[in-house]
């Protein structure tokens, strides 16, 4: 999102791809496809650290690889059209301090890194229930459920069909806000 919110103050190199003779659905694939590459990238080196910090505490024969790999596209997909959004909402890049205060910091503290959904519910169930609004739950939780085993977490395909409609739901809404930011022609 810093990147799009700079390009937007500076060269506006966005606005030179939706010029060109493609359709703004193609210029905007592109950049989730670069996000997205990269930021899987960045997930799978995770795993061989993993491995090296917790040894013989992390077994890579219980991950269930093709779910894993499933999860790891649809939580990286989401993250990715969520730039758009953010990007499109922030005037400056000054912004973006704001929008982690507010918005990025609140999201993951309560979502779930530090404990399970399951875990938040056997002590404050009220609390437990808010954060199923909250989609960075179904994201942790799903990708313990794929690594670690399903016991203890929410279930995998339910956190997978919620990161699949966010993925849509957030693709439109970065689809309408980028209308009202940018020119598309």
């Amino acid at each position: 999102a810093a990147t799009l919110v700079a390009d937007f103050e500076g060269d506006c190199t966005i606005a030179y791809y939706l010029a060109l003779p493609s359709s703004v659905a193609t210029v905007l694939a592109s950049y989730i496809a670069h996000w997205l590459i990269i930021s899987i990238s960045m997930s799978l080196a995770l795993i061989p650290l993993g491995k090296l910090m917790l040894w013989d505490q992390f077994n890579l024969m219980n991950i269930a690889w093709f779910k894993f790999l499933i999860f790891l596209v649809a939580i990286n997909l989401v993250w990715a059209t969520l730039a758009f959004v953010l990007a499109a909402y922030l005037s400056s890049i000054e912004k973006l301090g704001v929008a982690w205060c507010r918005v990025i910091f609140p999201l993951w503290f309560l979502g779930g890194f530090q404990f399970s959904w399951m875990t938040t519910y056997a002590v404050a169930p009220t609390l437990a229930y808010v954060m199923l609004f909250n989609p960075v739950i179904y994201a942790t939780d799903g990708i313990r459920a794929v690594i670690l085993g399903q016991d203890g977490y929410l279930p995998f395909w339910i956190c997978l069909m919620i990161m699949i409609a966010l993925c849509g739901i957030i693709g439109w809404w970065s689809v309408k806000a980028l209308r009202q930011r940018l020119d598309f022609v």
